[in-house]
């Protein structure tokens, strides 16, 4: 192993060896690593090997960079092969970011119609910024509508078979599992991540917010993180302790006891790893970009270390307004704003904007009308992919608002494991019939 050198180090090599330690987020709230030279990613790790019995994806799981299945493996999974797949030059180097906005967006605010005049002041949506003469951006997306010639607004994507539990919900998303007959074990991001690998020998894939269902089961290099502070170098005394710790383990989760307290009495020693938050991560008088803000920066970071990621799932919370909609929505769109827009502006100023995308999920949208100060979980909502590789313009199917189901939910016209298919396909170059048992009619929004 070559010696480590703190002066030189460089941030994609150290990316890369934070995947070749096998580093997935800590309890102890620090990921460790000790930085490892490209050619021995893969083959020089067995120092830091853990035996592979830890059930618990909250612990370390050192040297097994895969978080757990779901469930057992499918017929389908266990029959998955990737050796064959081709895919082509144009979608080397594209990173996909997919922003998950948890507790159930109501798509109709953030991208109201022009001709929704009660809806939207129930909503808080006091003017609209025009995408066209029919649809726009809720008035606090005002940076992130500066962007407008690189989105595609996608309408009407929601559930064929509908469940309004946020978790079932989440959880059929994360495994793109539309008709939740359990043909998936794994995370639909991890398979479209272990796909991916047979043509990537870096550092595929990362989730910002600690551990993912949609990348459970992936074997490719993956990293999760929730803030650039849980990321430190170990120096050689430091290392050289921790790896006895680790070597001595015997399998027994309760004696993981031993690891945390190593890593607490060497926490002294680690560098720093990255200089102030920029400032489109901090509050200001335009709002709080918030935990959305921190990750995209992780996110940034990652995607500028040029250490081959191509996916990174974020995830944010808020949107679940069962009351103080007319308020609390404008102060949800704020955070948005900044965030998106400050990371595809340093995206950009980096000179990497054609070769990265972000998309917007949300495990379902909102009713139309209005209980009492909020909304209930509806089936149906409206979202965007934002992308120098983007052909901007309006996809799917505009919904009636009017014209609901017996539930008084808006009909979805989009299916969401065909968005999440055209995303895998049309920006990274998979296949969807790679990845999914079921049919998908593709979205053609990609260059």
């Amino acid at each position: 192993m070559k010696s480590f050198q703190e002066r030189t180090i460089s941030r994609r090599n150290f990316i890369l060896g934070l995947a070749g330690a096998g580093v997935v987020s800590l309890t102890t709230g620090t990921a460790l690593a000790y930085i490892k030279n490209r050619d021995t990613l893969n083959t020089d790790t067995k120092d830091l090997a853990l035996p592979g019995n830890i059930k618990d994806p909250t612990k370390p799981q050192l040297g097994q960079p895969s978080p757990l299945l779901a469930e057992g493996e499918t017929e389908f999974e266990k029959n998955m092969d990737f050796s064959d797949l081709t895919i082509d030059a144009k979608y080397k180097g594209r990173t996909l970011v997919l922003v998950e906005l948890f507790g159930g967006n109501q798509g109709f605010a953030m991208c109201p119609y022009a001709n929704n005049g009660d809806f939207n002041s129930n909503h808080g949506v006091k003017e609209l910024i025009p995408f066209d003469n029919e649809i726009g951006f809720h008035q606090e997306l005002v940076d992130l509508a500066e962007f407008k010639d690189k989105i595609a607004i996608v309408e009407g994507v929601g559930h064929l078979n509908k469940n309004l539990s946020h978790f079932t919900m989440k959880d059929r998303w994360h495994l793109c599992d539309s008709d939740d007959k359990q043909n998936y074990s794994s995370g639909f991001w991890a398979r479209t991540s272990n796909a991916l690998a047979t043509h990537n020998d870096g550092l595929v894939a990362a989730s910002t917010s600690g551990y993912a269902l949609s990348m459970a089961g992936v074997t490719a290099p993956f990293l999760s993180a929730s803030s650039l502070d849980q990321l430190s170098i170990l120096s050689d005394s430091a290392y050289a302790e921790y790896r006895d710790t680790v070597a001595s383990f015997d399998g027994d989760v309760k004696d993981l006891g031993a690891i945390y307290q190593s890593i607490y009495q060497t926490q002294n020693q680690f560098p720093p790893v990255v200089a102030a938050a920029p400032d489109w991560t901090q509050a200001s008088a335009n709002g709080n970009p918030g935990d959305l803000g921190k990750q995209l920066q992780v996110a940034s970071y990652l995607i500028q270390a040029d250490v081959g990621i191509q996916v990174i799932h974020v995830t944010t919370g808020g949107f679940d307004l069962h009351g103080g909609l007319s308020f609390e929505y404008p102060e949800l769109m704020k955070k948005v704003n900044i965030a998106l827009s400050g990371f595809l502006t340093e995206i950009e100023e980096a000179g990497l904007a054609d070769n990265v995308t972000v998309a917007l999920a949300s495990e379902f949208g909102r009713r139309v009308n209005i209980n009492g100060q909020g909304s209930d979980h509806g089936n149906t909502s409206t979202l965007m992919v934002i992308g120098g590789n983007v052909k901007p313009g309006r996809y799917g199917q505009t919904p009636s608002l009017k014209n609901l189901d017996s539930s008084g939910n808006v009909k979805a016209e989009v299916p969401f494991d065909s968005y999440l298919a055209s995303l895998a396909q049309g920006c990274l170059g998979v296949p969807a019939d790679r990845l999914l048992t079921q049919q998908t009619e593709q979205l053609d929004m990609f260059i």
